[in-house]
C-alpha cells in the first residue's frame, strides 16, 4: 500500500490502523472511524489496499486477516444509530393481570455483532399501590 507521508488533522477519530515504516510504527493513521453522533465515517488513508490482501495471501496462503479487517469496519459502519449493547423489551407493550408476560433481549459487543447465549437473571415483584 502507498500511504502519503504527513501531516493531518481530521479532528476527534479512532485509529484502527497505524503507518510502520520497516519495525517502526509511526503515529500516523491508515485506516481510522469517525462517530458525529449521527453518521460514521472510515477513512482510509492510502491507495493500493488491494495489494496487502495480495501480499497476504501470497505469504500465507490465506487472506482472513485482511477479509476480516474489512468486514468488521463495514458491520461497524453499517450498524444502526441505536448503541445500547444490551435491549430488553416486553413483547407486547400492554398486558393485564393473569396474561403471560415474554420478554424479548438482544446482546451486543464492541462492534454491535449479536451475543447469544448470555444469562439473563430478572426479578418481578408486586409493589405497594
Amino acid at each position: 500500500m502507498k500511504v502519503p507521508y504527513g501531516s493531518y488533522d481530521l479532528g476527534t477519530h479512532e485509529i484502527l490502523l497505524q503507518q510502520r515504516v520497516g519495525n517502526l510504527t509511526i503515529d500516523k493513521p491508515v485506516l481510522s472511524f469517525f462517530d458525529n453522533g449521527s453518521s460514521k465515517y472510515g477513512i482510509f488513508y492510502g491507495t493500493g489496499i488491494w495489494n496487502w490482501r495480495l501480499q497476504e495471501l501470497a505469504m500465507s496462503n490465506n487472506a482472513s486477516l485482511f477479509d476480516q479487517i474489512i468486514l468488521k469496519s463495514i458491520q461497524y459502519l453499517s450498524v444502526q444509530s441505536d448503541k445500547r449493547k444490551f435491549i430488553f423489551e416486553p413483547i407486547t407493550p400492554f398486558f393485564q393481570s393473569g396474561d403471560l408476560i415474554q420478554f424479548t433481549s438482544e446482546s451486543y459487543n464492541d462492534i454491535y455483532e449479536p451475543i447469544a447465549g448470555n444469562p439473563i437473571t430478572l426479578k418481578v415483584f408486586q409493589g405497594k399501590r
